[in-house]
């Protein structure tokens, strides 16, 4: 599996033949056209609206595109397209051609992904984070961390090969609080950090460890670079 960063929490996911392109707006360094031709079938993703997550750009693509996987608040925001599109709201499932979807929910719009391509399977989260802002009043803090759990308690017992999920710099010292519960309830041989606001961020103090185990952690800074995951399984 090779993951292509474009920029916040927009990735492309090469595994075999496919392309899995999740909130894709931006692509600085060019890549995205190389990644169209390598592959045969190409699926662009998109869990909400904000313009840092979807961009109307994605439907230049559409005679490569085989679907368009849309979060259903994006309704508005489409362009006059005959391009295919399979919108989803939260806890719903679909199978579009070989490739299994199901969402989850959000903390702030849209949806979340879960992706089976074969026996791989992948988590985007979206903007689903526990949003702890400092600055907030304690009633929207309090409100931030039910909302948090309640998705947590959804996706409670879970095995994804690769999560990709927010660590926020704005938060502060609260940027970790999410990915640390989330590695809780899931499990995962391999996190990717993303919407970090271009501030590093590594587990240095071992905050992701369950039952021993270590998750990897990825968090990209160069736009364009890819990053290998073997997700062969023993």
């Amino acid at each position: 599996m090779d993951i292509t960063y474009f920029y916040n929490s927009g990735f492309a996911v090469k595994i075999g033949e496919t392309l899995l392109v999740f909130d894709y707006y931006v692509d600085s360094e060019k890549r995205l056209p190389e990644l169209v031709k390598s592959v045969k079938n190409v699926y662009f993703f998109a869990s909400h609206w904000h313009g840092d997550h979807f961009s109307p750009k994605i439907f230049a693509w559409e005679k490569e595109t085989a679907a368009y996987i849309l979060s259903g608040d994006i309704r508005d925001y489409v362009p006059d397209t005959s391009a295919r599109i399979v919108w989803m709201d939260p806890y719903e499932t679909k199978t579009v051609d070989d490739i299994e979807i199901r969402t989850f929910g959000s903390t702030d719009e849209g949806v979340s992904f879960a992706v089976s391509v074969g026996e791989k399977t992948i988590f985007h989260a979206g903007d689903l984070n526990w949003w702890h802002w400092k600055g907030d009043t304690e009633e929207n803090q309090a409100e931030a961390k039910r909302m948090f759990f309640d998705e947590m308690e959804r996706l409670k017992g879970e095995t994804f090969d690769v999560c990709f999920f927010p660590v926020d710099a704005r938060l502060e010292e609260c940027r970790a609080w999410g990915i640390r519960e989330f590695c809780k309830y899931v499990t995962t041989p391999q996190v990717i950090a993303m919407h970090i606001h271009q501030v590093a961020w590594a587990d240095t103090d071992g905050i992701l460890k369950r039952d021993g185990k270590q998750p990897a952690v990825w968090c990209p800074m160069k736009q364009g670079e890819t990053f290998h995951v073997d997700t062969t399984k023993e």
